[in-house]
This record gives structure tokens, sequence and C-alpha cells, in this order.
């Protein structure tokens, strides 16, 4: 905003009435001025003066420079990173997005948690750090799942590769994404032992129960079949839990189990 003009409006008309002193004049275009930039800044809550060094941010713009080398980079990794909060968004099955904007782009990063509860302490303007699964970049958002709150500790301007807290079952899926030929040579027929996210559970006509288990958008990424449902009885929707399975193949972005036993 040009100030010129209205400095000298002030100069003038004000001088001549008397209404100010001659050296109140910087102070009141100062004042001016101080509510101009507070009123054009959206971030002027207390982030402003950081947002730029937030690693969210540096995430966002390494797949904004080069997707293909930053999916490479973060493919099957999980990132610790700070950012601000967005929008805090209720989703089914009991899970919750949080939006995290950049510049214009209000949906820059989605963060998925698997429970509503993990993002009842935080609230539309706090800057968060937390740890994410990287999903995908698509329609240009960054879509990160299994996401957890970090604890409340230094997290430097760079995204941070950290130990995985992806459900190993979650990893198996991805391989079979990432090189579906490579993962039938390595898994099909063979029997895994595996952490997992309970999904839908479907009665099957044996008596048995089809258990679903989600990654990212895929609501049946897995399917691992029991034949006595009250292995699963005790397991709510959402709630880790430990099987072993035989791997039946992959079909339909589908990878089938079979055999599937509970693991204690």
């Amino acid at each position: 905003m040009n100030m010129e003009p209205f400095s000298l409006w002030v100069t003038d008309r004000n001088l001549r009435k008397g209404f100010f002193r001659h050296e109140w004049i910087p102070i009141a275009c100062s004042l001016v001025l101080t509510v101009v930039a507070l009123g054009c800044n959206p971030l002027s809550r207390g982030e402003g003066n950081s947002v730029s060094s937030l690693s969210a941010n540096r995430l966002y713009s390494e797949f904004n420079d080069n997707p293909v080398n930053a999916t490479d980079k973060y493919q099957g990794k999980t990132v610790a990173l700070e950012g601000l909060v967005g929008k805090i968004l209720q989703l089914e099955h009991g899970e919750a997005a949080v939006h995290i904007p950049y510049g214009e782009n209000r949906i820059a990063i989605i963060a998925n948690f698997p429970h509503q509860d993990d993002v009842r302490a935080i609230h539309v303007g706090d800057k968060i750090q937390l740890q994410c699964a990287f999903d995908k970049f698509e329609f240009k958002t960054v879509w990160m799942g299994h996401c957890t709150l970090a604890p409340r500790e230094a997290i430097g301007p760079e995204p941070v590769i950290v130990t995985s807290n992806v459900p190993s079952a979650n990893l198996l899926y991805r391989e079979y994404i990432a090189n579906e030929k490579a993962a039938r040579a390595q898994h099909d027929g063979t029997v895994v032992r595996m952490e997992a996210r309970l999904g839908n559970k479907i009665q099957l006509d044996d008596g048995g129960v089809a258990v679903h288990i989600a990654d990212g958008g895929n609501r049946i990424a897995l399917i691992a079949p029991f034949s006595d449902a009250s292995a699963v009885a005790g397991i709510e929707e959402g709630e880790l839990f430990r099987l072993r399975c035989r791997v039946e193949k992959f079909e339909h972005l589908t990878l089938w189990l079979e055999s599937c036993q509970i693991e204690h």
C-alpha cells in the first residue's frame, strides 16, 4: 500500500488545524503502517515470523519443485515435520484429517490421523509437530497417512525421515504397489507375520469373517479372512492387532490373504 498521499494529507490538513504537534507525525504514521501491516498479514497471530522456516513448507516445496525426485525420496518413509494447522476435519471410521497450508494453497498437505482423539488438543492456527507416512503427491497436494503428534521438541527447517510408524501390513501392501512383479516373486505363497489396524468386518457364509485393512484412501488394501469369527471379536475397528497369514494374490489393487490367525 502506498502511504505517501495519506501522510501528506495528515501533515497538511492537521498541522494547519493544530491537531498534531510536529514531533507526533512520525509516530502517527508509524502506527498507521503497523495497523496496515497487521491487517494484510493473515499469520500475524504470533507464527508469521517463523512460517518460512517450517519444515512442512520445505517438504511441500520439494514436491512442488520436482515431484518425481521428491516421491523417490519419501516413498514408503515416515517423515517428522512441523507446520501450521489450517483446518481440522472429521472423517468416517473415526479418523481425522488436518490441512496444512502453503502460500495460497490451503490444502498443500493433508495429514490423516487414524483416531479423532489424536487431534482433540489442537486448534486452527496452532503450530504442530507430527510424524506421518508419505502416501502420494496428487492434485498439488501431499497426502500423508498414519499420522501421530510428535513430542514437543525442536524440529528444524528440514523434514526428517524417521523410523517408520506404519503397521507392517501397510508396508507389505506398498511393496506390491511400488513393484508388483518383485513383490509377487518375494511374497506370493509365503506366510507373513505383521501388524495392522482393523477395518471393516464382513461375516462369511461359513461362519468366518473377512477383515478389511486400509491403506490411504483404499479401504480394502488388504483382505484377511479368519475361519473363526470369534478370533477378532474382541478387536475394535481402528485398533492395532497382530496376525499371521499366507499371501494368496494381488488383484484389483487388493492384496488377498488366506488362512489368517491372530498372533499374541
